[in-house]
């Protein structure tokens, strides 16, 4: 039986006061809607798009799937991002496992990047040395270039998955496979870019429209 999972909120959020975060950035940035088309044909019990918010929030905190879970079950902003309500169901990890294992089954993980991207593109995030966001996670999949062809780009290189290997949880794979290690990667990928972007936006607004 599918899981009814949308932002309508019920009785008990509407006395709820959900605190400002960083996810805020991320929704403004992000058309959830067109990330919810490109996982249509994933069958799971909850709506698709909250589980690949989760799968995000696991990787910018570094948490196991049965962590994320249990945080799934008690961080108010963590509920309200992923589309959850208050008093209804919430993923355990055994779900979680099973949503990650069907798209990288399905081959999702990379037009995944290349669609963030293309979004972080559009809306024209720039970092200090004049590139796009989008442009770390190119290089990351193109780490197998010589490196005369990336000496110029050497210290974005490095930073990137010296960031990625430290924050991120890089330096081991929790997975076995080639696809598997390398859909975790471009999840990686994708949850380093959105932050980025995120700095890039806090740094922009007004003072008092954002708060940690």
């Amino acid at each position: 039986m599918r899981v009814i999972t949308t932002q309508e909120q019920t009785f008990a959020d509407r006395f709820v006061n959900i605190p400002s975060s960083k996810l805020d950035i991320v929704n403004k940035i992000i058309h959830w809607q067109t990330i919810a088309k490109q996982l249509k044909n994933i069958n799971v019990d909850y709506a698709a798009v909250s589980l690949f918010k989760a799968l995000l929030i696991g990787t910018w905190h570094n948490l196991s799937d049965e962590r994320l879970a249990d945080s799934l079950n008690r961080d108010l902003v963590f509920i309200s991002f992923c589309g959850f309500s208050l008093s209804g169901n919430k993923p355990d990890a055994t779900t979680l496992l099973r949503f990650r294992n069907k798209l990288v089954q399905q081959n999702l993980f990379d037009p995944l990047l290349a669609l963030i991207n293309t979004m972080l593109e559009d809306n024209q995030p720039k970092l200090a040395n004049g590139k796009h966001v989008a442009m770390d996670a190119t290089l990351i999949q193109r780490n197998k270039l010589r490196n005369k062809a990336i000496s110029k780009r050497r210290f974005v290189v490095e930073r990137t998955f010296g960031t990625l290997k430290r924050t991120y949880g890089l330096s081991r794979s929790r997975y076995r496979s080639l696809e598997k290690v390398a859909s975790e990667v471009n999840l990686k990928a994708i949850a380093y870019n959105l932050t980025r972007a995120v700095n890039v936006y806090k740094a922009r607004w007004q003072p008092g429209d954002y708060c940690v």
